[in-house]
């Protein structure tokens, strides 16, 4: 079962790689059961233990460090769930996004963040 520091590890080393994962793919990497029509992401560990990362990252005014994790739809990774945007906007003091384009302005401003605070480097060419 995933603690809070092994989980906050794992999204630490998410963000300077530059990387985003799916919800199932968290899941899996921490030997949870995968999602299923009886098992939601709201009945996971996981689900509790990204909102004491988020808010221990809102406390110390740091970017949330959940946004590199995301949602898949069909074979691409997109933005993270409703749950995110309505956590980041209520302590943003900002409206919940309409539609898709306002939540992809947000996440990406907030990944920008997130990448600069631990360190994210661009590759260059060779």
């Amino acid at each position: 079962m995933p603690d809070l520091n092994s989980v906050a590890e794992y999204l630490e080393t998410l963000a300077p790689a530059g990387a985003l994962e799916t919800y199932s793919e968290a899941q899996s990497h921490f030997g949870l059961p995968p999602f299923s029509k009886d098992y939601r992401w709201k009945d996971s560990p996981l689900y509790w233990l990204f909102r004491r990362i988020d808010e221990q990252d809102v406390t110390a005014r740091r970017p949330l460090r959940t946004s590199s994790i995301v949602q898949k739809v069909g074979k691409k990774k997109t933005i993270p769930n409703d749950g995110y945007f309505q956590f980041l906007c209520r302590h943003l003091d900002e409206p919940m996004p309409r539609g898709i384009v306002e939540k992809r302005k947000i996440h990406t401003a907030e990944l920008r963040r997130l990448r600069e605070c631990y360190g994210f480097k661009e590759p260059t060419a060779a």
